[in-house]
Protein backbone atom coordinates (compact mmCIF):
# COMPACT_ATOMS: atom_id res chain seq x y z
CA UNK A 1 0.00 0.00 0.00
CA UNK A 2 1.28 3.46 -1.13
CA UNK A 3 1.53 5.95 1.62
CA UNK A 4 -0.06 9.24 1.21
CA UNK A 5 0.79 12.28 3.62
CA UNK A 6 -2.90 14.33 3.94
CA UNK A 7 -2.97 17.17 5.75
CA UNK A 8 -5.76 15.22 7.84
CA UNK A 9 -3.01 13.06 8.86
CA UNK A 10 -0.67 15.29 9.85
CA UNK A 11 -3.24 17.31 11.83
CA UNK A 12 -3.52 14.59 13.71
CA UNK A 13 0.08 13.97 14.60
CA UNK A 14 0.38 17.69 15.48
CA UNK A 15 -2.61 17.14 17.77
CA UNK A 16 -1.56 13.81 19.25
CA UNK A 17 1.75 15.66 19.77
CA UNK A 18 0.28 18.58 21.73
CA UNK A 19 -1.51 16.71 23.85
CA UNK A 20 2.06 14.60 24.50
CA UNK A 21 0.26 11.36 23.78
CA UNK A 22 2.54 9.08 21.96
CA UNK A 23 0.44 7.04 20.82
CA UNK A 24 0.49 7.16 17.17
CA UNK A 25 4.25 6.16 16.89
CA UNK A 26 3.05 2.67 16.65
CA UNK A 27 1.43 3.19 13.23
CA UNK A 28 4.71 5.88 12.18
CA UNK A 29 7.09 2.87 13.08
CA UNK A 30 5.39 0.63 10.22
CA UNK A 31 5.78 3.69 7.54
CA UNK A 32 8.90 3.22 5.16
CA UNK A 33 11.45 5.54 6.69
CA UNK A 34 11.60 7.95 3.47
CA UNK A 35 7.46 8.48 4.60
CA UNK A 36 8.58 8.82 8.00
CA UNK A 37 11.52 11.45 6.81
CA UNK A 38 8.51 13.20 5.01
CA UNK A 39 6.27 12.95 8.33
CA UNK A 40 9.33 15.15 9.62
CA UNK A 41 10.07 17.32 7.16
CA UNK A 42 6.54 19.04 7.30
CA UNK A 43 6.51 19.51 11.32
CA UNK A 44 7.92 22.62 12.93
CA UNK A 45 10.77 21.61 15.09
CA UNK A 46 9.58 20.99 18.56
CA UNK A 47 7.16 18.64 16.24
CA UNK A 48 9.76 16.95 14.76
CA UNK A 49 12.13 16.63 17.49
CA UNK A 50 9.24 14.53 19.75
CA UNK A 51 8.62 12.04 16.78
CA UNK A 52 12.23 12.07 15.98
CA UNK A 53 12.77 10.78 19.66
CA UNK A 54 10.65 8.06 19.66
CA UNK A 55 12.12 6.39 16.68
CA UNK A 56 14.74 3.22 17.70
CA UNK A 57 17.99 4.14 16.79
CA UNK A 58 17.99 1.77 13.79
CA UNK A 59 15.18 3.79 12.08
CA UNK A 60 16.34 6.86 13.54
CA UNK A 61 19.50 6.21 10.84
CA UNK A 62 17.32 5.38 7.95
CA UNK A 63 15.14 8.12 8.19
CA UNK A 64 18.32 10.52 8.36
CA UNK A 65 19.54 8.01 5.68
CA UNK A 66 16.03 8.92 3.22
CA UNK A 67 16.20 12.08 4.53
CA UNK A 68 19.14 12.95 1.87
CA UNK A 69 17.25 15.04 -0.45
CA UNK A 70 16.75 17.36 2.47
CA UNK A 71 18.77 20.32 2.22
CA UNK A 72 21.26 21.19 4.68
CA UNK A 73 19.32 23.82 6.50
CA UNK A 74 16.44 22.40 7.07
CA UNK A 75 18.52 19.44 8.60
CA UNK A 76 19.59 22.48 10.89
CA UNK A 77 16.04 23.87 11.38
CA UNK A 78 14.88 20.91 13.33
CA UNK A 79 18.07 20.52 15.15
CA UNK A 80 17.72 16.68 14.91
CA UNK A 81 21.31 15.56 14.76
CA UNK A 82 22.25 17.95 17.89
CA UNK A 83 19.45 16.71 20.11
Amino acid sequence: MQFELTREYLDEIREMIAENNSAFIEDVIHLHPADIAEIIDELDNDEAKFIYALLNHDLQGDVLWNWKTMSVSALLKHSILTS
